[in-house]
């Protein structure tokens, strides 16, 4: 397949960051167990008609709400432990008072990767799921169409259809994250066992049945956007260290080119939001931004990334986005939210 290799558009680095972007938040463990800034682990807002105003920030040990638009936060779950190997990863909900989160569990305890609300998010109670103790990446999905919640976890999807009270369905897949363009047409990147190769695995009835997809010319990502309404897909794929391709499918995965590619990011999260008029990357220079369905992609200042938890570090929809910075000052650091 020829290729098409696009020059990515730059404004130089050395110029002042956008006026738009500001801090407006950092967050320190409540409980204890984290005395300075935290890194943030995923970022997700209620889409309600509007702008996004009641959202979550999950950070090292906690997970806090916001029903201004992100002015103010307060804390509505702790995990009780040492941060540094238990934190929200990805977040869902059903409707304004029904929803879900997946926790990375890297104490051994199994049983316990995910919590429900049924108020909105105000309080929190433990799911049980079987077996497994490990989840990452922003793999946890409702689907309405189906009334399926799909959970990833290391080396299997469970699914429950009564809203995470039972799990007594499963999918012998890992995935890093479930985008849908409607309520049932659905994708995910996917480790496939036991040979343990990638791919993906693609729904077109809400997740009553997947099929397995393995393209010759896979790009790498671990995270997958799928555009509502359409048969395209988005990657941004993070070369480790060798520089970001994006990359396009108008086949819902099947086959993928290379539309743009910028070697001089050396780090980008691998996750890309928005749709054919805007989309956004997080690299370790700051925030790109592409208003022509990721042809060209222009500096839009904002905090920095750089390897460290593979999660959702920002958010971005209905012209806002919020990010949390997890690099700066030549080092990792909270950096807070933006």
């Amino acid at each position: 397949m020829k290729y098409i290799i696009v020059s990515f558009l730059l404004i130089a680095t050395s110029l002042p960051s956008n006026a738009q972007w500001s801090k407006i938040a950092d967050f320190v463990g409540t409980d204890g167990s984290a005395t300075t800034n935290e890194l943030i682990t995923c970022i997700y807002f209620l889409d309600h008609p509007g702008p996004p105003r009641i959202g979550f920030v999950g950070s090292e040990s906690e997970l806090h709400k916001t029903t201004d638009g992100g002015k103010t936060w307060y804390s509505v779950w702790n995990n009780g432990r040492s941060y540094s190997g238990y934190y929200v990863t990805g977040i869902c909900f059903k409707d304004s008072l029904i929803g879900w989160f997946s926790i990375s569990n890297n104490f051994g305890i199994t049983g316990d990767q995910c919590y429900k609300t049924t108020d909105g998010g105000e309080s929190w109670k433990q799911l049980n799921v079987p077996n497994e103790y490990y989840s990452d990446g922003d793999a946890i999905y409702y689907d309405s169409c189906s009334n399926r919640l799909f959970l990833s976890l290391d080396k299997l999807i469970r699914i429950s259809k009564d809203l995470g009270n039972s799990w007594s369905d499963s999918l012998p897949y890992a995935a890093t994250t479930f985008s849908f363009n409607s309520c049932l047409y659905g994708i995910s990147v996917t480790n496939f066992f036991p040979d343990t190769t990638f791919g993906y695995i693609v729904t077109s009835n809400g997740g009553l049945t997947w099929d397995t997809i393995h393209p010759k010319n896979r790009v790498g990502s671990y995270y997958v956007l799928a555009i509502a309404g359409t048969l395209t897909c988005f990657e941004a794929d993070d070369l480790g260290g060798g520089g970001t391709k994006i990359c396009r499918s108008d086949d819902f995965g099947r086959t993928w080119r290379v539309i743009a590619y910028f070697p001089s990011m050396q780090y980008c999260t691998g996750i890309i939001r928005g749709d054919f008029s805007r989309l956004t990357i997080q690299t370790d220079s700051g925030m790109y931004v592409s208003v022509d369905s990721g042809y060209t992609w222009t500096f839009d200042g904002g905090p920095t990334y750089i390897t460290n938890f593979s999660n959702d570090y920002f958010y971005s929809a209905k012209g806002v986005t919020f990010a949390g910075m997890t690099y700066g000052n030549g080092a990792d650091d909270g950096g807070g939210l933006w």
